[in-house]
């Protein structure tokens, strides 16, 4: 009676034949394809010669042996004529989204933050920057330009260029990634705010009513930077400040030392009266 073959067989069997179909996926279209296919023959014809001859001969002990050594002469071999290749394979493994994730330093993403919003806040850029937590903000990257980023300084000072199409939204960062820019947030309604907050801070203040994000804004008429978080505004902050706020509610990696101090002392507040930035798309009250 035939036995069925054990578990961890058809494991190794599996594992084995996806591999063997990842290396000729890989391989495809490559010039490298036909030398993989070539060495593949080779390789199944030394291994079957041996094995034959050595259990003809009764080379019992030999047999393991010599296709060992054989089999490692073939893995250097295969190093050695598809070096080209395995580079750009650990290159593509290196850029798959998972491995950055596994990768990434927790520093990282406040870090880029910092550094952007310094260089904006002493070029007076205005800015709207939503740091999402555990409330999802698909709602307002749904309708808005994807991007699917890397957070980087040089990004975001991009995407705030004046001038640019992105410029006057708001940018959801979500994780080490910008999720989207051009977003939209509704304005607060808040009776406390002064008649001079600008759009900016209104929209950021009303993503901070209704949401749990971190909301980073930079005035472009006084280069102020401001948090609002929970339905408070906190402004005046330079890096420090704005580093331990980040390190405070949860965001991982802030630190650093220096100052993102507008180039000119503000008054209280922030955007000058009647200029209200396009952030929203409610009516300003």
């Amino acid at each position: 009676m035939n036995r069925l073959p054990p578990l961890a067989a058809i494991v190794e069997i599996l594992v084995l034949t996806y591999l063997l179909y990842a290396i000729f996926k890989f391989m495809k279209g490559t010039r490298g394809a036909g030398i993989l296919r070539g060495l593949g023959i080779l390789m199944g014809v030394v291994f079957l010669v041996v094995y034959v001859v050595a259990n003809l001969v009764g080379f019992i002990v030999l047999s393991p042996e010599v296709l060992g050594r054989t089999f490692g002469y073939v893995i250097l071999s295969f190093v050695m004529l598809f070096q080209p290749e395995l580079r750009r394979g650990l290159v593509r493994l290196g850029q798959h989204p998972i491995m950055q994730r596994i990768l990434k330093n927790p520093n990282q993403v406040t870090e880029e933050v910092l550094r952007a919003v310094e260089r904006m806040a002493k070029r007076k850029v205005g800015a709207l920057l939503a740091l999402e937590r555990s409330v999802g903000l698909g709602e307002y990257t749904a309708d808005a330009a994807e991007i699917d980023a890397v957070v980087s300084a040089e990004a975001l000072c991009t995407i705030f260029t004046p001038g640019s199409d992105l410029h006057d939204g708001g940018v959801v960062l979500r994780g080490d990634r910008i999720a989207a820019a051009g977003c939209f947030f509704p304005l607060s309604d808040s009776q406390d705010l002064s008649k001079s907050m600008g759009g900016r801070h209104r929209a950021g203040l009303g993503l901070s009513e209704t949401s749990d994000a971190f909301v980073i804004i930079v005035s472009e008429e006084t280069g102020e930077v401001s948090v609002a978080l929970h339905g408070r505004l906190h402004g005046g902050l330079d890096r420090a400040g704005l580093s331990t706020m980040l390190l405070a509610h949860g965001v991982e990696g802030a630190a650093g030392a220096g100052s993102v101090a507008p180039p000119s002392a503000p008054p209280s507040g922030a955007d000058a009266a009647g200029k209200s930035d396009p952030v929203s798309r409610e009516a300003s009250p």
